[in-house]
């Protein structure tokens, strides 16, 4: 019977040790997380993709601002690079990334300022889609998904309870915890 015990206890370290690892997490942060608070290391990453992100809003704001009159300057005036159709998408996806990065900044910096943190437990359900191009790895629990990467999804067993902190705006996923069932 101790045996057993002993067992399904190193069972329990194993997978706890499989989900902190992947998700770069240390029991520091699930005790603040638990709290219903970002740790002190998960506010320094915040603000440092905010930083990130605040750095390439700019750049591609600055390349599609750039761009964009000489992009209609060389079509209002016949240039012979051609029609332009090329610099067209160029400047179109530019200027996507550029907001696509500001939306983003928004809700990091959002959780940054809030420093809050959600929490959501129960089944969790592991899904893969996609084709030839790649898989695409799926994390849902509740009204809540997440796509992963491969290793991430592999940490946890579909079906198990689960607990996960994920802080509220940027829906990052922050921590979890298999709520074990003895």
């Amino acid at each position: 019977m101790e045996k057993e015990k002993s067992k399904a206890k190193s069972k329990t370290l194993s997978l706890e040790n499989d989900l902190m690892s992947v998700l770069k997490f240390t029991q520091d942060d699930l005790d603040s997380n638990r709290n219903g608070l970002l740790s002190e290391k998960q506010q320094q990453k915040f603000a440092e993709d905010y930083n990130a992100l605040t750095i390439s809003t700019v750049i591609a704001g600055l390349v599609g601002g750039v761009l964009l009159p000489l992009m209609i300057y060389l079509i209002d005036h016949n240039s012979p690079a051609g029609d332009g159709s090329i610099l067209v998408v160029f400047v179109i996806l530019v200027l996507a990334g550029a907001v696509y990065a500001w939306w983003k900044k928004g809700a990091v910096g959002a959780d940054l300022n809030g420093k809050q943190v959600e929490a959501i437990q129960g089944r969790i359900k592991l899904s893969v889609t996609g084709g030839s191009k790649g898989s695409n790895f799926k994390i849902t629990l509740g009204d809540q998904s997440w796509t992963v990467e491969n290793n991430i999804f592999l940490a946890f067993k579909n079906g198990d309870p689960y607990c996960l902190y994920y802080a509220p705006h940027s829906k990052t996923l922050l921590s979890a915890e298999w709520l074990r069932e003895d």
